[in-house]
């Protein structure tokens, strides 16, 4: 970037990082794509079928880990991670379904895919 090989043209957040090299990148919203973009998407695959009990306690574990003092560190040094954890594991899947919709469409209208 800083030698003029490569530009930036869009920052895949839902706001601008507050970063030199990157306070003047748009998001997708300032170019009319309406979407919540997980920036930084982290997550345990488990089987279907796994008991809910088994899931709590995974979620829990996460829960545990974002208030650990080594993992506060970790955000402090990297400024384009948030945390976004939820819990609602079908209202996630929705909400990703649906932005992937939204993404393909823009993406067409855009001629960056085919139909």
């Amino acid at each position: 970037m800083k030698s003029g090989g490569a530009r930036v043209l869009l920052i895949l957040d839902n706001e601008r990082l507050n970063h030199p090299n990157f306070k003047d990148i748009p998001t997708p919203k300032e170019l009319g794509l309406d979407l919540k973009i997980p920036v930084q998407f982290h997550a345990f695959m488990v089987r279907k079928g796994v008991p809910k009990d088994r899931l709590n306690k995974i979620q829990s574990a996460f829960k545990k880990v974002l208030t650990t003092d080594s993992f506060k560190k970790f955000l402090s040094r990297q400024p384009h991670v948030r945390v976004a954890y939820r819990d609602d594991v079908k209202e996630m899947n929705k909400e990703f379904l649906e932005s992937m919709a939204k993404t393909r469409a823009f993406m067409v209208k855009h001629k960056i895919l085919k139909k």
